[in-house]
């Protein structure tokens, strides 16, 4: 047995990955999306696995599930997106309790000064417009994950 298919084995993963990551230093980084609109969570899936860099851990719904699935994911990012079973801000300040080293994305369809000083404060490490998310979420990943 080879080596790569020994490595394969015992991390897991496809060999196209595995040889990316080795050839290429391409480390994907762990993401956990929240909130329960079905289409945004498909929309951010979609433009974060295009990347090749990111790879989605698991999806909650509410704050509760999504604090369970933090601890046991371990992600390097959560991106939270607000809806009636999410507060955005007290998700992300419970999380960064749990979790100080986490990064955490606020994600709303409101787009105002109040709003992002609500997301700084609860120690969200980035805050996006709904309106603006196809066009910032790749550079605000690249940003906080340096």
């Amino acid at each position: 047995m080879s080596i790569p298919s020994i490595l394969l084995k015992i991390l897991g993963g496809s060999e196209k990955e595995m040889i990316k990551t080795v050839m290429f230093g391409v480390e994907r980084r762990r993401v956990l999306l929240a909130g329960n609109n079905t289409s945004l969570r498909y929309m951010i899936r979609q433009i974060l696995e295009g990347q090749g860099r990111f790879e989605i851990v698991g999806e909650a719904l509410d704050e509760e599930d999504v604090l369970k699935k933090a601890a046991f994911y371990c992600p390097d990012v959560v991106l939270l997106g607000g809806s009636p079973n999410l507060n955005c801000f007290h998700a992300s300040n419970s999380l960064k309790k749990s979790q100080p080293n986490l990064k955490v994305v606020v994600i709303s369809s409101e787009d105002n000064e109040e709003y992002r000083k609500a997301a700084q404060e609860s120690g969200a490490s980035a805050y996006i417009s709904l309106d603006r998310i196809d066009k910032d979420l790749p550079g605000v990943m690249r940003s906080i994950l340096r």
